[in-house]
């Protein structure tokens, strides 16, 4: 598979933009969506982390749309199932 290179070592994976109004705590938020191989896409949502109280502690969380991680657990779990095959059939 070809990578687009940028001379940086990363290529870009999603987009994300500041929401035009604060979420219901006050907080300003960014939302868009992560292109995965294979042209899967999930909507993402982050904020500033709230609960920050270490300094090794993330300043921003990233949360992602929990039908596209359920999505994204099918198409996980049909592909092992390709590869290794159906379970059920073994003695153990």
């Amino acid at each position: 598979m070809s990578r687009k290179k940028n001379g940086y070592g990363y290529e870009p994976v999603g987009s994300l933009w500041k929401s035009d109004k604060p979420s219901k705590h006050g907080d300003i938020y960014f939302s868009g969506n992560i292109q995965l191989p294979g042209g899967v896409q999930i909507k993402v949502t982050m904020f500033a982390n709230r609960f920050k109280s270490e300094e090794n502690h993330p300043d921003l969380v990233l949360f992602a749309s929990a039908s596209d991680l359920d999505m994204l657990e099918d198409i996980y779990n049909l592909e092992v199932q390709a590869v290794i095959g159906d379970d059920t059939d073994h003695p153990f």
